[in-house]
């Protein structure tokens, strides 16, 4: 069971000032999950980061050498983690992100905290989200409808 957490926006701050809900979180979820990180900088530097604010548990970190151009680079790591097994959780603080996430499948957790605001690129309205939660309630009632309906005498 992997769980697929975001440094960036759930353990830390753009500025790297931890983000202790987020580090709480983390520390249920190392528990029951192989936990691993995803971050937007280089390997070093989380790993450095990690140390400092005493953050153990985590099977491995992805960080931004995997990065294509054009394809956000979170995505790109959800993808990769997806080849090697099945990625049960998505935590991140990014709407964008988790409704990609979501779409594709994966069981996701939408993290926010008062102390993060992610100040480095736009991210869409909340509609969007929404909207693409609805459009995963009707595909998931008209397959059932469809099933249903297959299986019925006339």
């Amino acid at each position: 069971m992997t769980a697929l957490v975001s440094l960036d926006g759930v353990l830390r701050t753009e500025v790297g000032d931890p983000i202790h809900e987020g580090l709480k979180l983390y520390r249920v979820l190392a528990t029951s999950y192989r936990t691993v990180l995803a971050t937007d900088g280089t390997k070093e530097e989380a790993e450095h980061w990690l140390r400092s604010n005493l953050v153990t548990g985590y099977a491995d970190i992805l960080d931004n050498t995997l990065a294509y151009e054009g394809m956000d680079l979170r995505y790109r790591q959800l993808t990769l983690q997806r080849t090697q097994g099945k990625v049960e959780l998505f935590v991140d603080s990014d709407v964008d992100r988790c409704a990609k996430a979501y779409s594709n499948g994966v069981t996701t957790l939408m993290f926010s905290s008062p102390r993060f605001i992610r100040r480095k690129r736009e991210v869409k309205p909340w509609d969007e989200l929404k909207d693409e939660l609805q459009k995963q309630k009707d595909l998931r009632a008209k397959l059932e409808l469809d099933d249903l309906s297959a299986h019925r005498w006339e």
